[in-house]
C-alpha cells in the first residue's frame, strides 16, 4: 500500500472521528437542536464504518463515504444555519 493511501485513510477516519466529537459536544452544551445532533451522529457513525470496511472489505471501503456524504452535507448546512441564528440573537438582530 502506498504511503499516500495510508495518509488518506488516516485523514478520513480523523475527519469522522472529529465530527463525532463535535456532535457529542453539541449535545452536551445544548447549543443546537435534536435534529442537528441526530443527523451529525448518523453521518459520523456511517462515516466511521470506513475503518472496519478498510480491514475486512477493502474493495468496498468507499461505500461508507458515499453513504455518509448526503448526511454530512445536510449536517454542515444545518450547523451553519443554526450558527447564523445564534449570531443574530447575540448581536440583537432578531425580531
Amino acid at each position: 500500500m502506498p504511503f499516500y493511501a495510508v495518509l488518506t485513510d488516516i485523514s478520513v477516519v480523523l475527519f469522522y472521528l472529529f465530527g463525532l466529537f463535535i456532535t457529542i459536544s453539541m449535545k452536551k452544551y445544548n447549543l443546537f437542536s435534536h435534529f442537528t445532533y441526530t443527523l451529525g451522529l448518523l453521518a459520523n457513525i456511517i462515516g466511521l464504518m470506513y475503518l472496519p470496511l478498510l480491514f475486512f472489505f477493502i474493495d468496498f471501503n468507499y461505500f461508507a463515504i458515499v453513504f455518509s456524504a448526503p448526511f454530512t452535507v445536510i449536517w454542515h448546512a444545518n450547523i451553519a444555519i443554526n450558527n447564523f441564528k445564534l449570531f443574530k440573537m447575540k448581536v440583537g438582530l432578531s425580531q
